[in-house]
C-alpha cells in the first residue's frame, strides 16, 4: 500500500548516518509521534510526549547488530499533519518503554517508545532520538521554579511530630550564629577529605545538621534557609528524616534546581558562600569561583569548616584509632612493589613526575594494607604520593605498627623504589608543598565515577591554579588498575561468594520456615540473625554495610535503614526485600532477593517477574571490550518500560575485593553523563527493581563478572565480553510468571538454578544442613514455559538482541585510561 500525502505536507531526507539525523531534527520542534502506518508496520516506532500532536515522524531500517546501527540508510518522513492511516491500532506484539525522568540531557530519550518485530529476520528499527537539549546555563537558570518547604509531602500541620523525625532548629541557630558578617551562605557537603562515597562517623556533618541518614546528600544553609539534595534512592527517606526547617531538593527532577542554581537565586551581589576546601572537589571549587565571580558573588574555599567549630561542643564521635594490618599476598594476589611498577608506567604514558592519591581505597589497594576507619569499609585515613624514585605513605602513625613497617620495608627508608617513607597524616600538605617544588608535572586526580578526585585543598598546596601546565588533571590510574581483578583476586573472590550465598541459602530457609510456623521475626531481628550467620563464617571481617531488611512499604524505600522506631513485622502479607553483604578477606558482598511468604499480588508477581527478566537481559549481553557501562543499562530497564515502570537508582555498580562495596569506575546508570569502559575481570552488580510508594519494593541484585566470549567472529580484533553470575542464590518462583518470560530468559532461569544447586549443594551437605539443601532444591526446580490467553512472547518480539538495537545509541566504546 502506498501513503499518499499531499506534496507541502511531508519533507523526505535519505540520510545515510545516524549523526545527520539529529543534526536534522534539532530543527523540527515537536518531535511528537511515529506511528505504525500501513506501509511500514513490520519495523516501526512510536513516541507519545506531549497531549497535541504537532509532528508526525516515521523512520525505519533494519540492524544487523548496535553497530550496524550506527551506518544504516535511514529513510525519515516528517508530516506537517496526522495523516488518517496513522490512526491504525497497534498489535499485541507491542512493546511499550515509557519516558525514564532521571536520563541526561545528552541520551537519548525513549518515551513512550513502541517497537513490532513481527516478520523481521534480524533486528528492530533503529531508534531516533529527540535532539539533545544543552545543559542550562547558570545564566537562564533563574527563570525555573522556587522549591519550598511547602512542596514538602510531611511539612503540613497535622505533620509537627513525625516520629523519629530530627529537630534542627538549634543547631541551624548555631551554626548561622558563625556566620558573623562575612558568610551568606555555607555548604556542607556529606564528603570526608578523600572524598568518600562513605563517611565515617567523626564526617558525618550533615548528619549532624539535619538528621537526615543516606549516604548521598549536599547540605546548604543561608541566614534564612536550608536546603538539602538528594537523589531518587532517599527522596522517601529524607521526607521522613528532615523536619520542616529544610527545602528537600529531590536531584535528577526536572523543576529541582541544581545547588549553584538555587545560591545564584537566593544570594545578592557582593554576597559570599563558603565550603571547607577538604570537602570539595579542585576541579568543582575552582570552576564555582569563576561562575560565582560573574555574578559579583564570592564563593571561597576556606580551610575552616563552621559545623566542626559548633560540633566541638556536643560530644562530637571520635574518628577511629585502630591500627591497620598488612593484607597477606594469598588474597592480594601482587606485591605492592609491583603495584608501585605499574603505577610508574602510567605516569611514564601521560608524561608526569608524580602522582597524589587521596581515595582511601586505592591507599589500601596499592600498598596491600587494610584497617577499619570506616564502619563497613576495611580503610583507615591516609594519603598517599608516588613519583619515579620515591614512595610515600601519610596516615596517622599511632596506626602503623611493627608488622606494617616491616611490610613496607619503612624503617630506615629514605627513599628508593623499594621502599615506602611513611609519615603522619597532619603533616600532608605541608611536606606535599616542599615536594611539589622537585616536580615539572603532577598528576592530580579528576573526579570519577565513585571516586571523587583531589580536593582543593590539594590543589592549593601545589601553588598554582588547575588550569596551569604543572596540573594534570584525569582520572587516577588506580582506578583501571584496581577494577581489573589478578587471578589471585577472580579465584578469591568466587570462593568467597559461594561461601556467603551459602549462608544466606540456609537463612532464607530458616526465615521461611520460621514465618510459616508463625514465629515473630522483625526487620531488624532478622539483620541480626543474618548478621551473626555471616560473623562466623571463613575470613569474614564484618558486613560490607547495613542490611536494608525491608518489609512491605518499607521496601520502597530504596535505601531504607531499618531502625527500632520503623521496625515491622515480617509476616506473611506483603514482599520482603532483603540487601546485604559481607566483607571477607578474599571479597565483598553485595546481594538482594525478594520473598513473600503468603499469597502475593498480581502487581507484585507482574512487577517481579519484568525486574527478573530485566536482570536476565543484561546478564546475557556480549560486547566489545571498552564498551560503555551506562549504555547497558537500558537492557535491564526494558521489560519494566514495556509497563510503564522504572525505577529511581542505577542498575550496577562496580565492587571491591575487600574494599569497598561500591567501587569505580563501573557505574550502570542510564542517566549517567560520563563513559566508563567495561573490561575482563570487572566484578559489579546486576540490580533492576521496582518500587510502589506506600506498598512494597523489589529489587533483585546479583553479582557478575566480565568474561570472555567465544564468538564466531573478532571484528576490529577486539575481545568481545559477557556477564558471569557469581553469586548463586535462588529467585522465589511463586513471584515468576513465566508467561511473559521468553524462551531464552527462562532457559537462563533453569541454568542459572542449576548451577546454583549444583555449586551449593555439596558445601550444604559438608555444612550437615539437610533443611537448607531440600529448601535450595525445591526453589531451583525448572521452571516451565506458560502462555496466557491472547498472550504470546517468543524471542522474535522481545529479545535482548533487539535491546542492542534499541541501545546503539548510548553504546560507546570508550578508552581505557
Amino acid at each position: 500500500m502506498t501513503l499518499e500525502l499531499e506534496e507541502e505536507e511531508v519533507t523526505v531526507w535519505r540520510l545515510r548516518r545516524l549523526d545527520h539525523l539529529r543534526n536534522t531534527l534539532r530543527v523540527i520542534p515537536h518531535v511528537i509521534r511515529i506511528n505504525s502506518l500501513p506501509r511500514f508496520c513490520k519495523s516501526s516506532i512510536y513516541f507519545r510526549r506531549y497531549p497535541s500532536i504537532k509532528t508526525v515522524l516515521l523512520a525505519w531500517g533494519a540492524c544487523r547488530s548496535a553497530v550496524a546501527c550506527q551506518s544504516f540508510v535511514i529513510d525519515v518522513i516528517v508530516c506537517n499533519r496526522r495523516p488518517p492511516q496513522c490512526k491504525r491500532p497497534f498489535s499485541r506484539s507491542l512493546i511499550t518503554l515509557p519516558s525514564d525522568h532521571g536520563l541526561a540531557w545528552d541520551t537519548p530519550d525513549l518515551s513512550g517508545v513502541r517497537i513490532t518485530f513481527s516478520g523481521f529476520s534480524c533486528c528492530s528499527a533503529c531508534i531516533v532520538p529527540d535532539p539533545p537539549r544543552p545543559p542550562e546555563s547558570p545564566s537562564l537558570s533563574r527563570t525555573r521554579r522556587t522549591v519550598s518547604v511547602s512542596d514538602r509531602e510531611l511539612c503540613g500541620p497535622q505533620h509537627h511530630n513525625v516520629p523519629g523525625r530530627f529537630n534542627s532548629t538549634q543547631i541551624l541557630k548555631r551554626l548561622r550564629e558563625q556566620f558573623h558578617t562575612s558568610v551568606d551562605a555555607y555548604i556542607i557537603p556529606m564528603a570526608d577529605a578523600h572524598m568518600s562515597e562513605y563517611v565515617s562517623e567523626c564526617d558525618g556533618r550533615v548528619e549532624y545538621v539535619s538528621g537526615f541518614t543516606g549516604s548521598a546528600a549536599t547540605a546548604v544553609v543561608t541566614r534564612d534557609k536550608a536546603a538539602l539534595w538528594t537523589d531518587g534512592r532517599y527522596f522517601l527517606q529524607a521526607e521522613q528524616e528532615l523536619d520542616c526547617n529544610w527545602i528537600l531538593m529531590k536531584s535528577g527532577l526536572d523543576d529541582t534546581p541544581s545547588v549553584n542554581d538555587w545560591l545564584l537565586e537566593e544570594l545578592k551581589e557582593g554576597q559570599a558562600v563558603w565550603v571547607d576546601a577538604t570537602l570539595v572537589a579542585a576541579a568543582t571549587a575552582t570552576n564555582n569561583i569563576k561562575l560565582f565571580a560573574k555574578h559579583n558573588i564570592d564563593y571561597r574555599a576556606e580551610g575552616v569548616n563552621l559545623v566542626d567549630i559548633i560540633w566541638s561542643t556536643d560530644n562530637r564521635t571520635e574518628c577511629s584509632n585502630s591500627t591497620i594490618f598488612p593484607l597477606d599476598l594469598r588474597f592480594a594476589g601482587r606485591r605492592w612493589q609491583d603495584k608501585l611498577e605499574d603505577v610508574r608506567k602510567k605516569l611514564d604514558e601521560v608524561k608526569v613526575d608524580a602522582l597524589l592519591i587521596n581515595a582511601l581505597d586505592e591507599v589500601a589497594w596499592l600498598y596491600n594494607l587494610r584497617g577499619q576507619d570506616q564502619q563497613s569499609s576495611p580503610v583507615f585515613r591516609s594519603y598517599a604520593v608516588v613519583d619515579r624514585d620515591n614512595a610515600w605513605l601519610f596516615t596517622p602513625l599511632h596506626k602503623v605498627t611493627d608488622r606494617v613497617k616491616t611490610h613496607l620495608n619503612s624503617e630506615t627508608c629514605s627513599g628508593g623504589v623499594d621502599c615506602v617513607q611513611v609519615r603522619d597524616y597532619d603533616s600532608f600538605f605541608v611536606i606535599l608543598e616542599d615536594l611539589s617544588k622537585q616536580w615539572s608535572k603532577v598528576l592530580l586526580p579528576s573526579p570519577w565515577s565513585y571516586s571523587g578526585g583531589a580536593t582543593y585543598r590539594m590543589l592549593s598546596a601545589l601553588g598554582v591554579p588547575l588550569e596551569d601546565p604543572k596540573i594534570v588533571s584525569q582520572p587516577s590510574p588506580i582506578v583501571g588498575l584496581k577494577a581489573s581483578k589478578n587471578a589471585v583476586e577472580v579465584e578469591g573472590y568466587i570462593r568467597c561468594q559461594i561461601r556467603d550465598s551459602a549462608t544466606l541459602v540456609e537463612f532464607l530457609e530458616f526465615l521461611e520456615s520460621q514465618i510459616e510456623d508463625g514465629q515473630y521475626w522483625t526487620e531488624v531481628s532478622a539483620a541480626e540473625e543474618l548478621k551473626k550467620r555471616r560473623n562466623v563464617q571463613e575470613y569474614n571481617m564484618g558486613l560490607s554495610f547495613s542490611a536494608i531488611s525491608a518489609f512491605g512499604s518499607n521496601g520502597a524505600i530504596i535505601h531504607y535503614k531499618p531502625s527500632p522506631e520503623s521496625d515491622r513485622e515480617i509476616n506473611r502479607t506483603s514482599t520482603y526485600l532483603l540487601d546485604s553483604g559481607g566483607q571477607y578477606l578474599d571479597g565483598t558482598t553485595d546481594v538482594t532477593r525478594t520473598m513473600h511468604y503468603g499469597t502475593p499480588t498480581a502487581k507484585q508477581i507482574e512487577a517481579y517477574t519484568r525486574v527478573l527478566m530485566g536482570s536476565i537481559d543484561l546478564a546475557r549481553l556480549v560486547f566489545p571490550e571498552g564498551t560503555s557501562d551506562s549504555g547497558l543499562d537500558i537492557a535491564a530497564r526494558f521489560p519494566l518500560y514495556s509497563a510503564g515502570l522504572n525505577y529511581r537508582h542505577g542498575t550496577g555498580h562496580g565492587i571491591g575485593v575487600y574494599l569497598f562495596v561500591h567501587e569505580a569506575p563501573t557505574q550502570l546508570r542510564i542517566y549517567g553523563k560520563e563513559p566508563h569502559g567495561l573490561y575482563e575481570n570487572y566484578f559489579m552488580s546486576d540490580e533492576p527493581g521496582y518500587y510502589e510508594d506506600g506498598e512494597f519494593g523489589i529489587r533483585l541484585e546479583t553479582i557478575v563478572q566480565t568474561v570472555v566470549k567465544d564468538t564466531p567472529y573478532n571484528f576490529d580484533n577486539k575481545k568481545y565480553l559477557g556477564f558471569k553470575a557469581v553469586t548463586l542464590v535462588p529467585f522465589e518462583p511463586k513471584l515468576i510468571d513465566t508467561s511473559i518470560m521468553t524462551d531464552e530468559q527462562l532457559n537462563w532461569l533453569n541454568d542459572y538454578h542449576r548451577d546454583v544447586r549444583a555449586v551449593l549443594g555439596p558445601v550444604l551437605q559438608q555444612r550437615q544442613n539437610g533443611r537448607a539443601l531440600k529448601w535450595l532444591t525445591s526453589k531451583t526446580q525448572p521452571l516451565q514455559p506458560s502462555v496466557r490467553p491472547g498472550f504470546r512472547s517468543s524471542a522474535s518480539e522481545f529479545i535482548a538482541p533487539s535491546l542492542l538495537c534499541v541501545g546503539s545509541l548510548l553504546l560507546q566504546t570508550v578508552v581505557r585510561s
